[in-house]
């Protein structure tokens, strides 16, 4: 558990220098690919940091450029079903459509108005992305499955800085990982579904 990571505290032996030496303030993908493209050319670590829920500690990496998803929150669309980009098969099923940096408890808020839940954390610092990648445990996982296995599609930032989106039909390999594979590991999403 040795990231180097820390909070600056006197009375800790622990210095800023566990702290990114640069920060993108994310809105949208686009920002998020001249970051990771930025980091890539200049083999500078990368990090992805939304709110910051991890007790570990992996969202503040030493020497690294930090992408904060934080600001990609809402940009909510409601669909009655819902067809991913590349199948032929329709869903027919509610589903929403967030941002990444979307608090899982505004999105129980927002659901909550169309009589929907939807199978997600309890924390309210809790984010969309960190979340399903993450796995996606919840108090009703022992009813519905994990989080993770509700999406039907992501909008991820792959390292080599394209923007893709990723479901069963397209890049499925992508789709399948990021589902539970660990925040950043394969990319950084920018919405799920």
């Amino acid at each position: 558990m040795n990231n180097d990571s820390c909070i600056p505290d006197p009375s800790a032996p622990c210095t800023g220098l566990g702290y990114p030496v640069y920060v993108v303030n994310a809105s949208s993908a686009d920002d998020i690919k001249v970051a990771v493209n930025f980091a890539r050319e200049n083999n500078i670590r990368l990090n992805v940091k939304a709110s910051g829920h991890d007790y570990m500690k992996r969202t503040s990496s030493p020497n690294s450029l930090s992408i904060w998803t934080r600001y990609m929150v809402g940009q909510y669309q409601y669909h009655d079903s819902f067809k991913p980009d590349g199948c032929s098969t329709t869903i027919n099923t509610t589903a929403v459509t967030a941002g990444a940096g979307s608090y899982v408890s505004d999105i129980y808020h927002q659901l909550s108005l169309r009589n929907q839940t939807v199978v997600d954390g309890m924390g309210k610092e809790v984010t969309m992305g960190g979340y399903l990648t993450g796995g996606g445990h919840s108090p009703i996982s022992h009813i519905y499955g994990l989080g993770a296995d509700q999406v039907y599609e992501v909008e991820i930032v792959t390292p080599t800085g394209e923007v893709v989106k990723a479901n069963e039909c397209q890049n499925a390999d992508l789709f399948w990982a990021v589902r539970g594979g660990g925040g950043g590991t394969f990319g950084v999403l920018t919405k799920v579904t």
